[in-house]
């Protein structure tokens, strides 16, 4: 459903229900009741954030409409009561003993779940019940739609209240072990996601689906329910449990006493808790040796903790500060997750057993909420280094982010703009998507951006060569020629053109900037030979004649800019330099001037002996522009940056393959950039493939991976194996990694266009970190979709040659 009719059938659904009156805070213990209310409140404003998530959510709930209602009278199995009413499961970890003729008694291999226990279904009935009734009343919250609730409230009678099908409120035959037990307290483990059907119950209060009899029905059923687990035998086994099984024991006695308004109960088991959960199963550094000991230690230590931070949602719900308690060597929530974050994000190696492999993206939810409750944005940086928070996540809808409010840097582009590629779906050729992309967005490319010349539009466009060069699809050719023959008349001088916004800016090459869309008017030359692009290249190229300088010849990024060089405006500068000495003329000029420009920034700029470099470099001196971002002492700005690092990756790369193998400083270009190679190789992330927004410090929580800056060093590092400048064997891993990482951070968006996320638009110089990491990140960062597409269209490009001879060889 397209977002706008989303938005109108929600106004018209919740006028319907409500008659526009104010909608309460449901009655909720482990969601949050006002953020619930707030986010319902967003969608009905239309707020493009939730959209996705919402969608999703839908989605899923349709899927639910079709679900055959579970009863625990489907098993075949009778128990041993007789009554087949009774809830029955066999302990998972348990197999038949090989030294006994008829296996028995069964034996216990911990970890390794016998396929035996699907037999009786009553276990992996009550999950789906669980989760769709969750998903159903959500829908409904969010919604209003009554089929939602409708179908939701058939779930629950036909499990809980119809005499004919219904579950008797008791464990008495879960996890049961042949010849051992026919049930035992740790089945109560299995009954732990009912937690989330008393939520759901209060989100379908006042539906016409859900009546007073229904609730009065469930709160009977789980006061009995709640009787058993309090006074059986295997109910009190349980909650003498000292690991996982106590904490969701103690969970689910909260929940259900608040449920059935025994405020009294709830309150004494959360408050005992902390010492009697807390500080007994967590250690001072954090580590839960309970779980550890375990053949899935990492899964059941996220087990455990998620289960404590459920205790401390619903504790905070009634005045009960579970995230926030601390014993006095340390034990608490917080160091529990504090403990396992390094392992996660590849920091540390877990030597537990782990069946099945480490999962670190299991840790992402509870980072997530931490991060909401001690209001620690490191926390979520954390998730999102991890695995980034989809827009569809249902976590959007269910607690209040820590995300920037990001915004979308294709504003311009056409409102119905539209591909044919299916949502959230891979594709064979990123490269080829994104070129498609940006086509449909702006049939006209001067209307892309800010300016309608600017720097972007020529990375842009030369990566839209690189796409014709292995394609041989002329299109990308011909909508970079429309481009440029927009700016240059018939005697080869550049002419204003409106941008989006009607603006005509006349075309000044006073910056480095400007120069590199030249770059393209050189590409075209060479194509067509039109005298046009020539005389339009050497207005650019006698803009340098008097460019300003500082005293070791490095060019200012700007003539207004003065003293100060930044790395980026190596890039801009030298892309067009090279080409133009290489298809033009001025040869020598042009490789002494591009070779100077990076040997004097290395020179100058290096962090350390890290073969890393700083954004920028400041010369006092040359007015009385001051510069904020410079050290009073070195000149220097104060962090390496994701991007401007990546430019200056792309232009050794570029330059070294042209420049001429007897040029006097070729070998010290080659050394810049395979020192700049092997910081690259040391300082990528390991779990993401991506790079860092500051790269040296992929140790702070608070950083983040840059898709940007990524994708530059991936081509970068491709590139340079290309050229056999770069050992395949130790780099090819690196570059592989880098495109996965990009990747991950790319995704089909609902109307079959391709959407570039975790990159920050437009970023200058710094004056430190914490402006680094907490510039606004942005949808479609015109910067990162330029560098995803060099990336994607080099690490491709064999594939890419393929398909278009496959192509070519099956033309009629």
């Amino acid at each position: 459903m397209r977002q706008g009719l989303l938005s109108i059938w929600l106004v018209c659904i919740w006028s319907s229900c409500t008659g526009g009156q104010q909608i309460s805070q449901p009655r909720v213990f482990l969601l949050d009741a006002q953020y619930l209310q707030a986010a319902r409140a967003r969608l009905l404003s239309n707020d493009p954030a939730l959209t996705p998530a919402l969608q999703q959510l839908v989605q899923q709930a349709q899927e639910a409409l079709a679900m055959r209602p579970p009863s625990v009278m489907d098993k075949q199995q009778i128990p041993p009561s007789g009554d087949k009413h009774d809830y029955m499961s066999q302990a998972p970890y348990w197999w038949p003993n090989p030294n006994s003729p008829d296996g028995l008694p069964y034996i216990r291999r911990d970890g390794q779940r016998n396929p035996e226990i699907s037999r009786i279904p009553d276990h992996a009935n009550i999950g789906r019940i669980s989760d769709a009734v969750q998903t159903l009343a959500l829908a409904y919250w969010f919604t209003g739609g009554q089929q939602y609730a409708q179908k939701a409230t058939q779930l629950i009678r036909t499990w809980f209240l119809d005499p004919n099908s219904r579950m008797n409120p008791n464990l008495n035959f879960a996890q049961g072990i042949p010849g051992i037990t026919d049930g035992r307290g740790t089945g109560l483990i299995e009954t732990r996601g009912l937690v989330h059907v008393v939520d759901a119950i209060g989100l379908l209060a006042g539906s016409t689906s859900w009546t007073q009899q229904d609730q009065d029905g469930m709160k009977q059923w789980f006061s009995s329910f709640l009787t058993w687990m309090l006074k059986s035998a295997n109910g009190r086994q349980e909650a003498e449990a000292t690991n996982n099984h106590g904490t969701y024991y103690d969970l689910q006695v909260a929940c259900y006493a608040l449920f059935i308004g025994d405020q009294d109960l709830a309150r004494d088991v959360l408050q005992a808790a902390a010492t009697k959960r807390i500080a007994v199963q967590i250690e001072p550094d954090g580590s839960q040796p309970l779980e550890l000991v375990r053949t899935r230690s990492w899964g059941y230590s996220i087990g455990n903790l998620s289960g404590l931070t459920a205790l401390a949602e619903v504790g905070r719900g009634i005045g009960i500060d579970l995230w926030g308690y601390q014993t006095e060597d340390g034990r608490s929530i917080r160091r529990a997750l504090d403990y396992l974050v390094p392992f996660a994000l590849g920091q540390r190696i877990w030597a537990r057993q782990q069946l099945g492999g480490l999962r670190p993206a299991s840790l992402c939810p509870l980072l997530r909420r931490a991060a909401i409750r001690y209001n620690d944005k490191a926390y979520w940086n954390a998730a999102d280094r991890i695995e980034q928070l989809s827009q569809q996540d249902r976590l959007n809808l269910l607690m209040p982010t820590m995300a920037p409010q990001v915004q979308d840097a294709a504003v311009t582009a056409l409102p119905d703009a539209r591909l044919d590629y299916a949502p959230g779906r891979p594709v064979q050729f990123w490269s080829i998507a994104t070129a498609r992309t940006i086509m449909a967005r702006w049939p006209d490319f001067s209307k892309a951006y800010f300016n309608s010349w600017t720097y972007v539009n020529g990375y842009v466009l030369c990566g839209f060569e690189m796409l014709y060069k292995y394609t041989g699809d002329r299109q990308y050719i011909d909508y970079a020629k429309r481009y440029i023959d927009q700016f240059i008349d018939a005697n080869g001088m550049f002419r204003p053109v409106p941008n989006a916004s009607g603006q005509a800016r006349p075309i000044r090459f006073d910056n480095l900037d400007n120069m590199m869309t030249g770059t393209v008017v050189v590409m075209l030359y060479e194509m067509t030979k039109d005298p046009r692009y020539k005389k339009a290249a050497d207005t650019i190229r006698r803009a340098f004649d008097d460019y300003p300088r500082n005293s070791d010849g490095g060019f200012w990024h700007s003539r207004s800019l003065t003293g100060q060089m930044w790395i980026d405006g190596i890039f801009m500068g030298q892309m067009f330099l090279t080409r133009y000495g290489r298809s033009i003329g001025d040869t020598e000029y042009c490789w002494d001037e591009a070779t100077r420009q990076i040997t004097v920034y290395a020179r100058r700029a290096q962090k350390g002996d890290s073969g890393l470099y700083l954004h920028g470099l400041y010369e006092p001196g040359h007015g009385p522009r001051a510069c904020r971002w410079a050290d009073p002492n070195t000149g220097l700005s104060p962090e390496v940056w994701s991007e401007g690092l990546g430019w200056y990756a792309l232009i050794l790369v570029q330059t070294l393959a042209d420049l001429p193998k007897d040029h006097p400083r070729r070998p010290e270009v080659e050394t810049i950039f395979r020192r700049l190679a092997a910081g690259l190789k040391r300082t990528q992330d390991p779990l993401s493939g991506r790079w860092f927004q500051v790269v040296d410090k992929g140790d702070r929580l608070d950083n983040w991976t840059d898709t940007s800056g990524s994708a530059m060093f991936t081509y970068a590092l491709a590139k340079g194996i290309e050229l056999g400048l770069l050992d395949r064997d130790e780099y090819a891993r690196a570059v592989e990694r880098g495109y996965e990482g990009i990747t991950a951070n790319a995704r089909i968006n609902d109307r079959g266009l391709v959407d570039i996320y975790s990159a920050c638009d437009g970023v200058g110089v710094q004056v430190d970190y914490d402006h680094y990491i907490n510039y606004r990140k942005s949808i479609n960062a015109k910067e990162a979709v330029a560098g995803f597409l060099w990336a994607t269209t080099i690490v491709e490009g064999p594939r890419l040659r393929q398909n278009s001879s496959d192509m070519a060889g099956r033309a009629p």
